[in-house]
């Protein structure tokens, strides 16, 4: 039996089919996907490495964006059924040398932080560098209502799209991923199966300016808190509290019983708004890091 072979490529769109089928077991056999929603939308985006068996099957796949200018960042898969045979160890071990070959600093996800991932990070030399949390709460009118007052919320419309967009930027502007967001990253998630425009809720000020939004996503599975922002300026006033109502309420009346939402660990005010809503640690992703060395 010959050696697993690897070789890279420039692009993973081409490789769109295998991704999403190695995502998908990924899923099944973890209870998480190993490539997250940001890459699967933007696979052109993506470099990468491919482990490949004697009969040409996938058994491994490292998928490599550029994060900012000093950095390269990971999303690392092997297929269920090749693993334990040091397969994952060869793509990141692949993935740092062509990081520090290049002055970068390397960067890798683990969703789900299980003890394998866990274990290939630390003896790799990597440090826990960012902690990503998924919460849960069951819905309840009791807490998740609508009260009464606050600012005037209402479902999208795309004249609104530059407003929101820009709101976005401004409450994001420390979050990479989330505040890069534009035009053609908005109309690319509005093709997919779960948008909805009345998912997505806008806040006013009195001078009808968007001072916040709330995104849903509904798919088959469930029930997610998307993306809440609030514009800086207005921050302090609890329109991100009355927006999480808003939202929370709009899926209760679509008889949802239970929604997710993914918060950075160290954001401490949205945080501690979401457990004040009753939400509780559900899942764990962590990101990793290797610092570039400097000749």
């Amino acid at each position: 039996m010959s050696d697993p072979e690897l070789s890279t490529f420039a692009s993973a769109e081409a490789l769109a089919g295998e991704v999403t089928a190695l995502n998908a077991a990924c899923r099944l056999a973890d209870g998480a996907e190993a490539f997250n929603e940001d890459t699967m939308l933007s696979l052109a985006e993506r470099s990468g490495v491919a482990l490949r068996g004697s009969e040409g099957e996938l058994l491994g796949l490292a998928l490599v964006r550029q994060d900012g200018d000093d950095a390269h960042e990971l999303e690392l898969a092997v297929s269920p059924g090749a693993r334990g045979r040091g397969h994952g160890r060869q793509l990141a071990e692949t993935f740092l040398k062509d990081a520090e070959e290049a002055g970068r600093t390397a960067r890798a996800w683990a969703h789900g932080d299980g003890s394998p991932a866990r274990g290939l990070a630390e003896a790799l030399g990597m440090r826990e560098e960012r902690l990503l949390l998924k919460l849960a709460a069951t819905l309840d009118p009791s807490i998740h209502g609508l009260p009464q007052g606050g600012p005037r919320i209402v479902a999208f419309t795309m004249d609104r799209l530059d407003e929101v967009l820009e709101v976005n930027r401004r409450a994001f502007a420390h979050h990479p991923e989330q505040g890069s967001l534009d035009r053609d990253g908005f109309l690319a998630r509005t093709r997919e199966a779960w948008w909805s425009p009345e998912r997505l809720l806008l806040a006013f000020s009195a001078d009808d300016r968007v001072i916040g939004f709330h995104w849903l996503k509904v798919t088959e599975d469930e029930a997610e808190v998307y993306v809440v922002a609030v514009d800086p300026a207005t921050a302090g006033r609890g329109i991100g509290r009355a927006l999480m109502h808003a939202g929370l309420a709009h899926l209760f009346e679509e008889a949802h019983e239970r929604v997710v939402l993914y918060v950075d660990g160290d954001n401490t005010p949205a945080v501690k708004l979401y457990r004040s809503l009753g939400f509780e640690d559900a899942h764990r992703d962590v990101r990793w890091e290797y610092p570039a060395r400097h000749s």
